[in-house]
């Protein structure tokens, strides 16, 4: 059971995340009709997540998994509410936007990470071994992107790009309960620190990072292809289709995209009994 709660967390949180990454450079270029401001917007969001990724994972421990990840969740959802409440008020401006969107960026990192964390406390209680539970964990990571632009792209369709982050919300708010109901014994967490100072422990967790090549490359890779991938997906596409004023055919295209993902999560599970990780890696 608490394994399903946070797979639940997990699907509606991610679509909550996609849909997002559809309508926010959709909305930039309804307001300014740029594709630079859509891709000044992505610019800036992704700001706090450089600064603040490196703590997030020694306040998760202090917090705990559970309580992190329900905490950030529900801030995810109130500032991504403010779009459509301020909007009912007064007119957006592309800067406001930025401002509203830095402020959900600061806060919505921490919820996949502590999901992530917490996978090896609710395996074992049911019944998964570790390989398993990540690989349906990935699997339902990837369902959830699959999912998400599709439904952005029909509600953008239907109630317009500033009330569609009302939905938005509400996946936000469907997975901060979910993991609001997960009970498990967290083997970390609860105030738990190695050397009983926040930056102490931020700094060591860094500096394993760079004495663990496997890791130190494999955080490399990832920021090098979100740096190719990321601006495609949430700003050549967005600008390419609302030029066609097409929402529905950017969120069928982004769709199909992360439904390859979905494959390549569920083979991991048998891959890696016949292949090492490094040759996986690699390959992949």
């Amino acid at each position: 059971m608490p394994y399903l709660l946070v797979e639940l967390s997990n699907i509606t949180s991610v679509i909550s995340g996609s849909m997002v990454f559809i309508a926010l450079p959709w909305l930039a270029l309804e307001i300014t009709g740029s594709a630079a401001s859509a891709g000044a917007l992505v610019a800036l969001t992704s700001i706090p997540g450089i600064f603040f990724g490196p703590i997030l994972g020694t306040l998760i421990d202090r917090i705990g998994r559970r309580i992190s990840g329900f905490i950030s969740e529900v801030l995810t959802a109130l500032t991504i509410l403010l779009i459509p409440v301020v909007h009912s008020s007064i007119e957006i401006s592309f800067a406001l936007l930025v401002a509203l969107a830095l402020g959900r960026a600061i806060v919505s990192p921490a919820s996949s990470t502590a999901r992530k964390s917490i996978i090896p406390d609710v395996a074992g209680p049911s019944g998964l071994s570790l390989e398993r539970a990540n690989s349906i964990h990935e699997a339902v990571f990837a369902t959830g992107f699959a999912i998400g632009p599709a439904v952005a792209a029909l509600f953008i369709g239907l109630i317009g790009p500033f009330d569609v982050f009302y939905v938005v919300a509400c996946f936000s708010t469907l997975s901060a309960t979910a993991l609001f109901f997960v009970r498990t014994k967290e083997s970390r967490g609860d105030g738990v620190s190695e050397t009983g100072s926040l930056l102490q422990d931020t700094v060591l967790g860094a500096k394993t990072i760079l004495k663990t090549p496997a890791v130190l490359l494999g955080l490399s890779f990832v920021m090098t292809l979100a740096m190719v991938y990321l601006p495609t997906e949430m700003v050549v596409l967005p600008a390419h289709f609302n030029a066609l004023d097409y929402a529905e055919g950017l969120g069928i295209l982004i769709s199909t995209m992360a439904g390859a993902s979905v494959v390549g999560a569920l083979l991991f599970e048998r891959l890696q009994k016949t292949f090492k990780y490094s040759t996986i890696l690699k390959f992949g």
